[in-house]
């Protein structure tokens, strides 16, 4: 950076001209030329402090003595751009002999450095925003190149209320800025995090700017600190701590405006409940409880092309399991709490709560911030200005998912789009305190979804198997789940009481139902939950169905939503108000899923079963086996794509316990479909994948060993009867597994569980493994639909790399001898292959050799022999000029790296004789070799691998004292050109000379060497000895880089310039000025 004031001059009234001038190279000058004898001194300030003052100057003959530099910044002790700078420029006259100067004109303050646009942000919690940065001056870089300089943001993180959002940035922790586009406004995108926190404030965050810690282009920009950017976060949650929706039994709806009770909805088919950009959840509802009452029996909740379902709908099992994974698997965030209890996080924040409860759903939903003015469906809209809405059919049929588009539907998968930044995508990244770069410091998250406040990790995260594995996926997935869809008038509620009850009775039953559960007593009270609602609603069910069937589910809606609350509110989760607890744990102490059935008691969150019972709410007998509907693949696993180690079993209940087991009972099918069940039982711990799915291990498959002489006459197929029990002792109905190759086997399972199969033709089973005929194993071979090993094959045969090949149809380098086949390396003596056809010793092509009764090719030979025009040599008895190195041979032109032939002997690189190398595979002579490499006393050297005090310039080698003009070896080490050798050294007349020993009359500064007539301004040299130019001998004068002594003549060619010194300091004078 090199900065200069200008002035102009009018009428002999001086002026300054308001203007700093910026050159990239210090060899950039802008003068204005006048005739006028005028002479300045300008002082330049940073911050208002004096940092370079210069001496009186001609205007025009001024050059590089008053510009303000790097170097001279550096030299104050301003390193970093970022200041304010100005100058004051006086102006001087001779007047007689005597300096006349005017006062001091002082330009105007300019900035150097960047600025930041809008230092003050103020952002919504979950919102964007831009940070807007521009320089105002370039920013330095090499001629004819492109630079870069980084910019970096540092958002401390250390110290945090975890309960706060923070500002984030996204894609990045900075910019990269082009210096060709400095004077551009360049933006940095921020975005907030949300906090599961309910709360009004407004949160203060910084955000530190910074450049790259050394910018060597021009280092005065780098760790140069910006301006600090103050984020204020606006925090209001005011209008989703009293809005969720729930549906639930016969079919209740409380949507986001907090009605509840609205008018009963009786369709049938699927809805969406929630849906915003590419987010949807879709349910579908069927009768239940007879003709009365509506409920969900599947949900699908999909973000991209991710989605999760839980679904009874049509199955007699519920099916619990991610359906597509496209987008990675972790954009959504599934949760399981219990058995019968998933939450579900969505990119934006909101989540969804899934209970079951016999053979239905309940699904509440907790809506975020972010999606304010988003959503739609049966939820309704999330917005502060509450819609008009009337209730009735049209109103709910306009949320009704149609057939193409319906998600319970696997053929409407293909067409769903992706999940990307088009879509809503969230990506933030925390950056460091100190990051140095705009990329390795990153912490990304692609979906953060809401801050969790509290440190609960009572949940583990559902598994992802059937997205990393495809195959198990499509194995696994439910069939005829999809019911008709079609549009069902609503049917009259029969609203009369049944089966004996009455309002009194069912009003008395649900207060008190109500009345003794501890999870109600604690939640009285929390603000957002309607504990008289939920009672009407309880009744409401009774009177429907006439049983208390559904009455527990509004417990379980009260209790789901306190917890929601009390996770929510900072002095409820928080705050100690009993026994040192919180309002939160004292909740999760009796928030027992389905009050525990009134099967068992309620300890800590968990139920503690009556005997004879068992499942996280006790509702499971054991008494009763459970349902095994189906097995993954319909109890098929094919031995060509699958190890067949584990199989899925479909049906359930199954609940989460070591005494849930599975039972294997191994079984055969052989000719004529005849099963063979043994006597062996295998009993393991089933694994656990929800409550309609088991895991259940299969025993190591162990291969056969047959005799290779004996033909297969008969083979089997293995399989297992499969059944699983939730106590061990009572085991559901068995299924069959079959475990077959499909290459050579076709099996089916009918309906009623009877098994048959069928052999295709060309098959071949060895070791128990069944092989077509170009698939087989290693020393097998098939020929015309018969195995044969392979010491009893047909004539004429072979196997070649586990393949079965004819006499006319084999490989390279194999050959059949007496109906035997030898590859290359195990055929009989004085037998050859070469180019695909069988010699004997006396009959094989130009160029090949056999050596101990192995065929060689001319460049594949023995150690020790070599082929030369079709002849074949011992290493003592080869031919001039040919040599065998690791034993290949080549000719003199043709050799290996670091081996060389010299005078018909073939030496490696350390046993050559005096004054020969090889470099790259050739050798030379002492006098010949390659660029930069050298010989001395016959070893070779690189430009930097030399002998002490020797040195290569341009291909020449020369000692310490014998090595050409500008060249200097420094610390014998390396050798360098008189552009590229290390500080404080400098080469004089082909002789280099440090610092302080240099020649006369010459000198070095700043490492580079200059004779009496061309040296940096400011320094001269005299009497051998160089000098600043504050520094230098009295007496003595500097004229364009020239040094004079005292009273010397200086002619420009029009003006006379005389050299005067005195004790007031030195200075040129016009004309034949003598002191």
């Amino acid at each position: 950076m090199n900065l200069k004031c200008v002035i102009e001059i009018d009428k002999h009234v001086i002026k300054l001209a308001d203007e700093l001038v910026y050159s990239r190279n210090v060899a950039e000058q802008y003068f204005v030329s006048f005739d006028f004898g005028y002479w300045i001194l300008p002082d330049w300030f940073v911050d208002d402090v004096i940092v370079y003052e210069s001496n009186y100057t001609d205007y025009n003959d001024a050059y590089k003595i008053r510009s303000l530099t790097d170097t001279r910044l550096r030299d104050s002790n301003v390193t970093t751009v970022g200041f304010q700078l100005h100058c004051d420029i006086r102006a001087a006259v001779d007047l007689d002999g005597h300096w006349r100067s005017s006062f001091p004109s002082k330009s105007n303050k300019k900035f150097i450095g960047m600025i930041v646009e809008n230092p003050v942000i103020n952002i919504k919690e979950g919102e964007q925003t831009r940070i807007k940065i521009r320089s105002t001056v370039p920013i330095g870089c090499s001629e004819h190149e492109e630079c870069t300089l980084t910019l970096t943001a540092d958002i401390p993180q250390e110290g945090e209320d975890q309960c706060e959002p923070t500002p984030t940035a996204n894609g990045g922790c900075g910019l990269a800025i082009e210096t060709s586009e400095w004077n551009k406004s360049h933006q940095l995108n921020i975005s907030s995090t949300v906090t599961e926190d309910y709360g009004q404030a407004v949160i203060q965050k910084k955000i530190f700017l910074r450049t790259t810690y050394a910018y060597f282009s021009q280092p005065i920009w780098g760790n140069y600190f910006l301006q600090p950017v103050t984020i204020y976060i606006v925090k209001d949650t005011s209008l989703i701590e009293d809005s969720s929706c729930i549906m639930f039994s016969n079919l209740y709806l409380w949507d986001f405006y907090s009605i509840w009770g609205i008018k009963s909805f009786q369709l049938v088919g699927t809805f969406y409940i929630f849906k915003m950009d590419n987010v949807e959840a879709q349910v579908q509802v069927t009768e239940c409880s007879g003709e009365t009452g509506y409920c969900i029996c599947g949900v699908v909740v999909r973000v991209g092309r991710t989605a999760f379902m839980i679904n009874h709908c049509n199955l007699g099992y519920w099916y619990i399991d991610y359906i597509l994974c496209d987008d990675g698997g972790d954009i959504l965030d599934v949760r399981k709490i219990r058995e019968q209890l998933f939450e579900i996080h969505f990119p934006s924040g909101s989540k969804i709560s899934i209970s079951q409860k016999e053979d239905w759903l309940m699904i509440a939903i907790f809506p975020s911030m972010r999606d304010t003015e988003k959503t739609t469906g049966l939820c309704g809209e999330l917005t502060a200005n509450q819609p008009t809405v009337e209730y009735n059919d049209v109103y709910f049929n306009s949320f009704r998912v149609q057939a193409e588009v319906n998600l319970f539907n696997p053929d409407n998968w293909e067409t769903l789009p992706e999940w990307t930044t088009h879509t809503g995508r969230f990506q933030y990244c925390r950056c460091n305190e100190l990051a140095d770069t705009i990329r390795s410091t990153l912490d990304c998250s692609p979906v953060p979804g809401a801050t969790t406040c509290s440190s609960e990790t009572d949940y583990t995260l559902f598994h992802k198997k059937r997205c990393i594995n495809p195959l198990r996926k499509k194995r696994s997935l439910p069939r005829g789940s999809q019911p008709e869809i079609v549009h069902h008038r609503r049917p009259k509620r029969d609203v009369s009481w049944k089966n004996g009850w009455t309002m009194d009775s069912a009003n008395e039953y649900c207060s008190g139902l109500f009345n003794n559960s501890m999870v109600i007593k604690r939640c009285e009270g929390i603000r957002g939950i309607n504990i008289e609602g939920a009672i009407e609603t309880c009744v409401r069910d009774i009177q429907l169905s006439g049983a208390d069937l559904f009455a527990i589910s509004a417990i379980s809606y009260i209790s789901s939503q306190c917890l929601h609350e009390a996770r929510m509110n900072r002095s409820l989760r928080e705050e100690k108000v009993e026994n040192g607890k919180t309002i939160l744990e004292l909740v999760k102490e009796v928030a027992c899923p389905g009050e525990c059935s009134d099967r068992g008691l309620c300890e800590d969150g968990k139920c503690i079963c009556n005997s004879g019972y068992i499942g996280s709410d006790c509702s499971v007998s054991l008494n009763e086996p459970p349902l095994a509907h189906n097995l993954e693949a319909d109890g098929h696993c094919d031995l060509s794509v699958d190890d067949c180690t584990d199989v899925a079993v479909f049906g359930g209940r199954f609940v989460d316990a070591d005494q849930t087991k599975c039972k294997l009972l191994p079984f055969e099918v052989i000719e004529n479909d005849h099963v063979t069940v043994s006597e062996e039982r295998i009993i393991q711990t089933a694994v656990f994948e929800s409550i309609g799915e088991v895991t259940c291990k299969l025993p190591s498959r162990k291969r056969r060993r047959r005799s290779v002489d004996v033909p297969v006459i008969d083979e089997t197929v293995t399989g297992y009867k499969v059944s699983v029990s939730n106590n061990g002792q009572n085991y559901s109905q068995q299924l069959n597994l079959i475990i077959y190759n499909t290459e050579c086997i076709n099996c089916n399972i009918d309906n009623s569980n009877e098994m048959n199969c069928s052999f295709s033709v060309n098959y071949c089973i060895i070791d128990t493994i069944c092989y077509s005929n170009g698939l087989f194993q290693s020393n097998y071979c098939i020929i015309d639909t018969k195995c044969y090993s392979n010491g009893l094959f047909q004539s004429n045969h072979c196997i070649i790399d586990t393949k079965c090949y004819s006499n006319g149809l084999f490989q390279s380098n194999y050959c059949i001898i007496d109906a035997i086949c030898y590859s290359n390396s195990l055929f009989q003596s004085n037998c050859c292959i070469i180019d695909a056809i069988c010699y004997s010793n006396g009959l094989f092509q130009s160029n090949y050799c056999i050596i101990d009764t192995i065929c060689y090719s001319n460049g594949l030979f023995q150690s020790n022999y070599c082929i030369i025009d079709a002849i074949y040599y011992s290493n003592g008895l080869f031919q001039s000029n040919y040599c065998i190195i690791d034993v290949i041979c080549y000719s003199n032109g043709l050799f290996q790296s670091n081996y060389g032939i010299i005078d018909a002997i073939c030496y490696s690189n350390s046993l050559c004789q005096s004054n020969y190398c090889i470099i790259d595979a050739i050798c030379y002579s002492n006098g010949l070799f390659q660029f930069n490499y050298c010989i001395i006393d016959a070893i070779y050297y690189s430009n930097v691998l030399f002998q002490s005090y020797y040195c290569i310039i341009d291909a020449i080698y020369y000692s310490n004292v014998l090595f050409q003009s500008n060249y200097c070896i420094i610390d014998v080490i390396y050798c360098y050109s008189n552009g590229l050798f290390q500080f404080n050294y400098c080469i004089i007349d082909a002789i280099c000379y440090s610092n302080g020993l240099f020649q006369s009359n010459y000198c070095i500064i700043d490492a580079i060497c200059y004779s009496n007539g061309l040296f940096q301004s400011y320094y001269c040299i005299i009497d051998v000895i160089c000098y600043h130019n504050i520094l230098f001998q009295p007496d003595h004068c500097i004229m364009d880089n020239v040094c004079y002594g005292n009273g010397t003549m200086y002619n420009t060619g029009d003006r006379e310039f005389t050299c005067r010194t005195d004790s007031g300091g030195k200075a040129w004078l016009p004309g034949n000025y003598r002191n």
